[in-house]
């Protein structure tokens, strides 16, 4: 938490901009001090108008979860699932050995507005649903991405491909019926407490 700066409102349109800076002191042997630096846009703001800056490039589940609001219409709204790769698949050491390579954690975005899924959200799902018919091909691209550094990205074969895509459909399903049920219980609990029982 930075006192000031925390109080400032977040805008997609920001009238100012913030950075952390330090200053060297006379004293080599201290620390440098650190300041914020705040600079406005004098076209953005009008002279006693608000300041406001940019939180980030967040969906409303994280604005929600870590500033307390969320923003209607938001463009950068997303969708967060865990991949359901399970330490019982016996394929999981090497599952989750090549996901920490690639850098890939088990989350699965889904951006609000794109008519595509993201190619990282597709190789977590590839990887997440490869089984035997698959260690061939597998073997192959793990072996091209340790000689060169570079994950091929595409379908491994069709069959991982459809099921990739069905455990995809499943789990936005699924999300999307936990979605309702939270906000059936809100109305529900909203209209409890603003209709007095008699």
């Amino acid at each position: 938490m930075i006192l000031l700066l925390d109080s400032l409102n977040h805008s997609q349109e920001p009238s100012g901009h913030w950075r952390i800076g330090e200053q060297e002191g006379d004293d080599p042997a201290r620390e440098p001090a650190k300041f914020i630096y705040l600079r406005t846009s004098p076209t953005a703001a009008p002279r006693a108008g608000e300041i406001t800056v940019s939180y980030g490039d967040k969906g409303n589940e994280e604005l929600l979860f870590q500033y307390g609001f969320a923003l209607p219409h938001n463009p950068h709204e997303t969708v967060m699932v865990l991949s359901p790769l399970s330490s019982e698949d016996p394929l999981f050491p090497d599952k989750f050995q090549l996901l920490q390579g690639l850098g890939y954690g088990p989350r699965m975005m889904f951006h609000r507005g794109r008519t595509e899924l993201d190619e990282k959200t597709l190789d977590i799902a590839r990887i997440t649903v490869v089984d035997d018919s698959d260690q061939e091909m597998m073997a192959q691209k793990v072996a091209a991405f340790e000689d060169t550094g570079a994950w091929e990205k595409g379908m491994l074969t069709p069959a991982n491909e459809a099921r990739a895509l069905a455990m995809l459909v499943s789990l936005l399903q699924n999300y999307l019926g936990e979605l309702k049920k939270i906000v059936f219980t809100t109305y529900v609990v909203s209209l409890l407490i603003l209709v007095p029982l008699s």
